[in-house]
């Protein structure tokens, strides 16, 4: 994927391969991201065996984190691909109303709101869209 974050923290990917969206630490991927103005690639390289039917995706665990904004990000899988703009991000993912976020659609920013019970990152669930779009290109 590619974001501009502007302080140092890290993203996951959790997944299962079952169907299901009982995600584990078991099923996760960490990509670190380096705090800069300008746009950079954030990699998530799933296990080779492994063929995700649901994806959640993290970010934010620095609790200073300002906005994030999501630019595009894709899915390869052995030659197939899915990609998708920023702005279109909730069309692929829920967003959790546990955690409140802000996102700007137009252009993929998402700002994290500060709650004063405590800190918890923000994470998104699949959308059907992007259940579909896997299904593409791992069939």
């Amino acid at each position: 994927m590619s974001v501009i974050c502007t302080r140092e923290d890290n993203f996951a990917v959790y997944y299962t391969e079952d169907g299901t969206i009982n995600f584990t630490g078991e099923k996760a991927i960490w990509s670190g991201v380096l705090g800069q103005e300008g746009s950079q690639k954030v990699m998530f390289n799933f296990p080779e065996d492994v063929i995700p039917t649901h994806i959640r995706f993290d970010l934010g665990f620095n609790k200073e984190q300002g906005d994030i904004t999501v630019e595009k990000f894709k899915l390869d899988y052995y030659g197939k691909s899915f990609e998708a703009k920023g702005s279109d991000f909730l069309k692929y993912f829920i967003q959790n109303d546990s955690v409140k976020t802000e996102i700007n659609e137009v252009n993929g920013t998402i700002t994290i709101l500060k709650n004063p019970k405590g800190f918890s990152p923000p994470f998104y669930y699949p959308h059907q869209a992007l259940l579909d779009e896997i299904s593409k290109i791992t069939n």
